[in-house]
């Protein structure tokens, strides 16, 4: 009997289905320790073997122009004020010695009250998830995720070494594999499913999943699976571990981290299998090792609680595609609760043990460029706009030959202002004139804050010269956007010496297969960039390792003026 006296499930149940309940318990923890096992016993990639990082001070005082927190070396000086410090010319010799150390104007708007909006968690995109899969489609999908690359295969051969770039989207994900050590490090840009294409773009896969009633999770929807959404937002917040509400009274409920590892090991699953069937030349005589590198926006890389809860999903979705078996909640959960994941989420080096690295998406996106023949070093601002979000990042490229790339995640913002939060925002009674606020806070806040005291002393800001940005994302085409973004050009002139902004481009590269429009690549960016190992990105610094750059002594001007006294 249950507690107060009531009958429990468990009390129905004979002695016979709780024997076979404990032996279906034991048998998956067998089998999920042993799938850990086996991961655990992968040969380290290159990139892992026999290097001794240098000191994150170290790699940080490789000409960059602010220093690491704490750090007790000298720092540049020369920097403006922060506007709201600057003060207002008493005269006119005053204000000519001013107007030296500090910005014309006020950039941001008069201090009046705001805040910035925010997106329900549970809010959904736009563009609705198929209600169906044809049967062609399913038999496809499922022939797919179970083609094995290891089935043409040596154990004995040689190793292949494989990074799986995922851009994990709030509406879309995209994925990149590269070879890295094969003969013109080729890369794969891998399809999405027919049945859960976005738009009908090739490689825009929906991110959206299904559960059974009997908890098995799915791919495709079912007659009686019920859809899951907004699996992102499930894990960019403090409610990862909180069951997703099931629309069948009954049916089992998943977690959003559970659901979000499952679908992270469809993907997983089907990109091997894509690979096997499409390029099996790739793995004969070869045995592959697997290496999972998804992005989070740069905004969160400083939100430890975040980055861990990302770490733990994607050391999970690697190891339920590795599982082979049906992905349920019940195996996911089981992955998520192993001690050996949560090593994982707590540090970097133990995720690159099982296979995974979590990476700031700019990092990833500026690798591309970095590895470019357009490549340059200096301040640059990246827009990514996305179907729910609106991730701006200022970052610095140094670079010095043969040492990584450097990337300085200077200032980061990442707000639900995206091409479908529109339609949420609109819909919630705003209006046009807020949102565009909205987008032009989030904006300011982020150049005006490097401009003031993350990197003051950069050629961007100077007379002749232009803020080079980047603008990225499957929005990045959007009207009301793409205006945001020029509205910058006239803001900067005016506070600023520069000459606005200039917009840049990733280079479209040459070794992706099958071949791409330029147009698709900029959908893809971060996707290319995550699909390079993480030695070869580069070193990057999130903002909270970063100082402000301190404001120089004040001049004293009195004594450049004639009293009454001295004549």
């Amino acid at each position: 009997m249950g507690s107060g006296g009531k009958g429990t499930l468990g009390d129905a149940l004979s002695s016979e289905m709780r024997a076979r309940i404990q032996r279906l318990r034991e048998e998956l923890e067998t089998r999920a320790r042993e799938t850990i096992s086996v991961q655990l016993r992968q040969p380290k990639p290159p990139w892992q073997e026999g290097v001794k990082p240098l000191s994150k001070e170290a790699r940080f005082a490789r000409t960059i122009p602010t220093m690491p927190k704490g750090s007790s070396s000298s720092r540049p000086q020369g920097s403006r004020p922060s506007p709201r410090d600057t003060p207002r010319p008493a005269s006119t010799r005053a204000a000519s010695l001013a107007r030296q150390e500090a910005p014309r104007a006020e950039a941001e708007p008069s201090p009046r009250p705001f805040e910035f909006w925010d997106l329900p968690p549970e809010a959904a995109v736009r563009e609705p998830p198929p209600t169906a899969a044809s049967l062609v489609d399913r038999d496809s999908f499922d022939a797919m995720i179970a083609a094995d690359p290891g089935a043409v295969a040596s154990a004995s051969g040689e190793r292949l070494y494989a990074v799986i770039g995922l851009d994990f989207g709030t509406s879309t994900t995209k994925v990149m594999v590269r070879f890295p050590y094969e003969a013109g490090s080729p890369v794969f840009a891998i399809p999405a499913p027919k049945h859960c294409l976005s738009m009908g773009h090739a490689y825009l896969w929906q991110t959206v999943l299904w559960l059974s009633k009997v908890g098995e999770f799915a791919a495709y929807p079912e007659s009686d699976a019920h859809l899951l959404h907004a699996l992102k937002q499930g894990v960019m917040g403090p409610h990862a571990d909180i069951p997703i509400d099931s629309s069948d009274e009954g049916s089992p409920r998943a977690t959003r981290a559970e659901a979000a590892a499952a679908f992270l090991a469809f993907v997983v699953r089907y990109t091997r299998g894509w690979l096997a069937k499409n390029q099996p030349r790739l793995f004969q005589k070869r045995w592959p090792v697997w290496f999972l590198h998804v992005g989070v926006p740069a905004a969160n890389f400083d939100d430890k609680t975040l980055l861990k809860s990302y770490r733990r999903v994607v050391a999970t979705a690697l190891l339920l595609a590795n599982d082979r078996a049906p992905i349920t909640v019940e195996l996911a959960r089981r992955f998520l609760a192993d001690n050996l994941v949560s090593a994982a989420a707590d540090s970097a080096d133990d995720a690159a043990k099982l296979g995974v690295a979590v990476t700031p998406e700019t990092a990833a996106e500026a690798a591309g460029f970095a590895k470019s023949s357009n490549t340059a070093p200096g301040l640059y601002l990246l827009v990514d706009i996305g179907a729910m979000t609106l991730d701006v990042c200022t970052f610095r490229l140094v670079q010095d030959p043969p040492a990584a790339d450097i990337y300085s995640l200077l200032t980061a913002q990442v707000r639900p202002l995206g091409v479908d939060a529109y339609h949420w925002f609109v819909g919630a009674g705003k209006t046009d004139e807020e949102f565009l606020e909205q987008c032009n806070r989030c904006l300011w806040k982020v150049v005006w804050r490097t401009r003031g005291s993350r990197d003051p002393n950069a050629s961007a800001w100077k007379a002749g010269n232009a803020l080079p940005i980047f603008l990225a994302g499957g929005g990045a085409s959007n009207e009301l956007h793409c205006r945001i973004v020029q509205q910058l050009d006239p803001w900067l002139r005016e506070h600023t010496d520069n000459q606005g902004i200039r917009l840049v481009n990733l280079p479209l590269p040459a070794n992706i297969s099958p071949p791409i429009q330029e147009a698709d690549f900029s959908r893809l960016g971060v996707a290319w960039g995550l699909s390079f190992p993480p030695n070869e990105i580069g070193d990057f610094f999130p903002p909270s390792e970063i100082d402000d750059v301190p404001p120089p002594p004040r001049i004293d001007i009195t004594g450049g003026f004639i009293s009454k006294d001295q004549v």
